[in-house]
Order: structure tokens, then C-alpha cells, then sequence
């Protein structure tokens, strides 16, 4: 429902408005901005505003990866989980930007989609 916007409150076939799909949008963006943000300081990693926006964008259109144990991470604790995260953590923006190539598939399988969304989140990420 609008733009991209999930929750337990949405339902097959529901509908809004153009202006109601922005309020989602920007309540949405602020929640994880909010959790980029705490993240970031609770790992003392210092980024740029185009790795912030990155980051954000990645965060949003993530879903919680599936454990074993049938358990799902949330998509923060999915994020941290990544190299992408460890890179960034040791410094190495430039091998951390590489890492968004790897989140580019839906049930192990590479999406094209999901290819070039990782391209223009890597590029953000690096400017």
C-alpha cells in the first residue's frame, strides 16, 4: 500500500489517497531513520549524509531474515548481521559499499530489480 508501506494494519485491496501514501511514507521514514541513527551511535560509526540516505533506504525496503530455529530477525538486527555493517564498522567504506551488491535476492534468488536497487544505494552510498 502506497509506497511500500506494511503493517498489520494493511489488507489485500486496501486503498489510499496520494496524500494519505505520503504521510505513511514520511511516518515510515522517520521510524527508520530513528533506528539507523541508534544504531550507528550504539556502534560508534560515523557516516556521511549519502551513507545515512543509503543506509535508510536499504533499511526500508528490508525484510527480517529467517533463523533455523524458525525465528525471524527484525530488519535492523538483519542489517547489522550484514558485512555491509562490519565493514563499516572497521572503517572500509569502500568494501562496505561493494556489500550492498550482495543484498539482491528474494528466496536465494538474485533479482534483477532488487540489482539495481543495490546499484543506486551503493553509488548514494558512496557521495
Amino acid at each position: 500500500m502506497g509506497y511500500g508501506h506494511h503493517s498489520p494494519d494493511v489488507y489485500e485491496g486496501m486503498v489510499c489517497t496520494e496524500a494519505e501514501a505520503e504521510m505513511l511514507l514520511k511516518a515510515d521514514i522517520a521510524k527508520y531513520e530513528y533506528q539507523i541513527e541508534s544504531a550507528l551511535n550504539v556502534d560508534e560509526i560515523e557516516v556521511t549524509q549519502g551513507m545515512f540516505d543509503a543506509l535508510v533506504c536499504l533499511l526500508f525496503n528490508l525484510q527480517g531474515k529467517l533463523l533455523e530455529n524458525g525465528k525471524r530477525l527484525t530488519p535492523l538486527q538483519t542489517l547489522v548481521s550484514y558485512n555491509l555493517w562490519k565493514k563499516m564498522k572497521s572503517g572500509d567504506k569502500e568494501g562496505a559499499a561493494k556489500e550492498f551488491l550482495d543484498i539482491n535476492k528474494a528466496g536465494g534468488v538474485e533479482v534483477k530489480g532488487l540489482t539495481r536497487r543495490r546499484k543506486a544505494e551503493a553509488k548514494l552510498f558512496l557521495s
